[in-house]
């Protein structure tokens, strides 16, 4: 009888809670995915999740959404990309591209319940702003390739500079 108990409680906290265990964190960011393709053949992908984890695919992976990289946004990141979709009023009227440049964006975001999806052929502004800031939270990225880089010495530089340049022989 325990057991069954034990049971039914928990698949009482599982539907209360969904499938994926705990529940969500705090809002901290609009709901995004953005697609991005060029007429020279880059392709890339950013989904933001409303908890403000974020997520990066390239290349062939960006279409299926084969994440490469998972990141986190910090409140003030997700207030910048709420700004920038309430002025680019992305809710009221989708923007439309100015054609000529070959970029196509495919474009979904979701806040307060409601949800938008569209698709721009070209440059368009407020895309471009949040494509903007999406790309800067996503250079978070590379960080540990760049740690991993010697740091610049700029008594060794000049030393080298001065070989060169004199012919000054090392000590």
């Amino acid at each position: 009888m325990k057991l069954m108990s034990c049971a039914v409680s928990m698949a009482l906290c599982m539907a209360a809670t969904g499938c994926g265990g705990g529940a969500a964190g705090p809002r901290i960011s609009p709901g995004l995915d953005v697609f991005l393709q060029t007429e020279d053949g880059r392709r890339v992908r950013y989904e933001v999740l409303q908890d403000g984890t974020i997520h990066f695919a390239g290349g062939r992976d960006a279409a299926d959404g084969d994440w490469s990289w998972t990141g986190q946004l910090d409140a003030s990141q997700g207030a910048l990309l709420k700004s920038a979709i309430a002025e680019g009023r992305w809710f009221d009227k989708p923007p439309k591209g100015i054609p000529g440049d070959g970029t196509r964006w495919r474009v979904k975001a979701e806040e307060g319940g409601r949800t938008v999806r569209f698709d721009v052929e070209g440059e368009a502004p407020s895309v471009r702003t949040v494509w903007g800031l999406l790309d800067d939270a996503g250079k978070a990225r590379l960080q540990d390739d760049l740690d991993r880089l010697p740091k610049a010495d700029i008594e060794q530089y000049m030393h080298r500079r001065r070989v060169e340049q004199v012919g000054e022989s090392s000590p």
